[in-house]
């Protein structure tokens, strides 16, 4: 699972890799699901000053 609004901005796009500009990344740890424990990214800063977060 990405960021809701970065997922939008490349839901378009064909499968590959994209880069965006150099940003901090505020990591959430989920809990165990199924054997498996998942990172969430739970908000994008870039470093350009635009800070892009919404509640999930």
């Amino acid at each position: 699972m990405g960021h809701p609004a970065y997922e939008r901005r490349f839901l378009s796009k064909l499968n590959g890799d994209y880069r965006i500009n150099q940003c901090y990344l505020t990591i959430s740890l989920g809990e165990e699901y199924n054997k498996a424990v998942y990172k969430f990214i739970a908000g994008i800063i870039e470093l350009d000053g635009t800070q892009t977060h919404e509640r999930i």
